[in-house]
């Protein structure tokens, strides 16, 4: 073997220690495997460890729920129409069974079996009818009603007021005294709106804007100063009502499906932490967002991305206020802000507000990796220099002139592609989504295309690039992966 050779085969040897990334697109075949934010999120890794929202029931005012949809069988509970008879269980325009979809479909093996962000909570269906749906009255009607039934967690993936009506802040109030937590999309631009509507501008409530597919901030959103959390917004595979001509499926783009998403979140960490209340699960949550845009709260991105993970695996203080409200103190009595603007976490603040203790689980397997690298990058060290001088005393040997310096330094080391730079807070290149939904409102349309790959946020960018070295023909040494910003 020449030297040139094993010196390539070293390289090579220390790039396949040092770089592990994750498949850059989902495997799983048919409609399950378009649903990209479940891989963005890492959420089938938390349903491994139990993580389900198993025990949590989550309210869904919307147009009703399909509750005969296979996906949703035994998920559904008896709920209601408010200011009607019925129990919220049929759902004539798709939207809600679409969000009850997004938050708890059951999953399975089947390729089109389409898997809920917590499978295992179930849905208390309360019904706005067509002709109710933005009125302020019938609205706070639902919320009130869905805390009576034992909601934990409420999703509103509809709104329209910018001034909120007081009856609707007063609903709100209502579910906050009673330690349920109320989750409400933003809104988006295609429906004339350019500020964030009520329910989610009332202090209080997780206003969720959207995330494109690469994890920026979705053109399609509104976007103000009562931003809370960012979730994937964009090409959002799920169910819908079987009623036709719908066929039971659907793909949507917009601040709707975030907000269930975020709701879906919300219910993993309640059933977690049973024990603590809606302001220290929403503390949680606002702690371990990813921090991207401008340092801190911003309009577009609130807090930041959405992080599951994190909530789950960093410490964070109880807290008896909602951080959410006018003159609550972030963080509570046991946490100090942090760097980032965000409320307070345990241990030393970093990017994103999480703490230092993120994946300690995985410490020492980094150690080790970390160390067979930095033998292995040693060794080539050592092995340049070998080849050096044996080269120089080649040449020295056939020439025979007195000690002098070996002609030529050797093979220059290869430099290192460039990496490219995370995720940043550019807009997102989706224009605004076709059609008005029935509020907010997703485009539903047709079954949904090939995916175009996962998102990219929440996990280490791409490995560096370059050309080849081109007085060697030695490729760069790949750099290693970077973490979440």
């Amino acid at each position: 073997m020449t030297s040139r050779r094993l010196l390539f085969t070293v390289v090579a040897a220390v790039a396949a220690t040092t770089v592990a990334f994750p498949s850059p697109a989902s495997a799983a075949p048919g409609l399950r495997g378009e649903q990209w934010y479940l891989d963005a999120l890492k959420i089938t890794a938390l349903h491994d460890q139990g993580i389900n929202g198993q025990g949590v029931t989550v309210a869904v005012i919307d147009t009703g729920v399909d509750a005969g949809h296979p996906l949703l069988a035994g998920q559904v509970l008896p709920g209601l129409e408010v200011q009607g008879g019925g129990n919220g269980q049929q759902d004539i325009d798709g939207h809600g069974t679409h969000m009850a979809g997004i938050i708890a479909a059951k999953g399975g093996p089947g390729p089109n079996d389409i898997l809920g962000v917590a499978p295992g909570a179930k849905i208390l269906p309360v019904k706005i009818r067509d002709d109710e749906k933005f009125l302020s009255q019938a609205l706070g009607g639902g919320i009130r009603q869905a805390v009576d039934r034992g909601a934990k967690v409420i999703n509103i993936s509809l709104g329209n007021w910018s001034t909120p009506p007081s009856e609707l802040t007063s609903a709100v109030q209502y579910a906050t005294s009673k330690d349920v937590i109320v989750v409400a999309a933003a809104g988006n631009r295609e429906a004339g709106g350019s500020d964030i509507g009520s329910p989610a501008r009332i202090p209080g409530v997780i206003a969720v804007t959207g995330l494109d597919k690469q994890g920026a901030f979705y053109s399609g959103s509104v976007q103000g100063p009562e931003a809370v959390l960012s979730a994937p917004a964009e090409r959002i595979t799920g169910i819908d009502t079987r009623t036709p001509p719908n066929t039971g499926y659907s793909t949507a783009d917009g601040t709707s499906d975030a907000s269930a998403i975020v709701a879906g979140v919300v219910a993993l960490v309640r059933q977690k932490f049973p024990q603590a209340n809606a302001a220290s699960v929403i503390n949680r949550l606002l702690v371990t967002a990813e921090d991207v845009g401008p340092k801190g709260r911003d309009p577009q991105y609130g807090f930041g991305r959405v992080f599951p993970n994190r909530a789950f695996s960093t410490q964070v203080p109880d807290v008896t206020t909602n951080p959410l409200l006018a003159g609550a103190s972030p963080g509570g009595s046991g946490g100090s802000p942090a760097a980032t603007g965000k409320p307070g976490a345990t241990g030393t603040p970093v990017a994103g507000g999480a703490s230092e203790s993120d994946d300690d689980a995985t410490k020492p397997f980094r150690v080790l990796v970390g160390g067979i690298a930095c033998l292995l990058i040693v060794a080539v060290i050592v092995l340049i220099v070998v080849l050096v001088l044996r080269r120089g005393r080649r040449k020295k040997a056939a020439a025979g002139p007195p000690f002098g310096a070996p002609p030529g330094s050797g093979p220059p080391w290869p430099s290192a592609g460039s990496t490219p730079p995370g995720v940043g807070p550019q807009q997102g290149g989706f224009g605004a989504p076709p059609g008005a939904g029935p509020s907010f409102g997703d485009a539903t349309g047709p079954q949904p295309g090939p995916p175009a790959g996962p998102g990219s946020f929440g996990g280490p960018p791409p490995a560096g690039s370059g050309e080849p070295h081109t007085d060697t023909g030695w490729p760069p040494p790949p750099t290693g992966p970077s973490g979440p910003r």
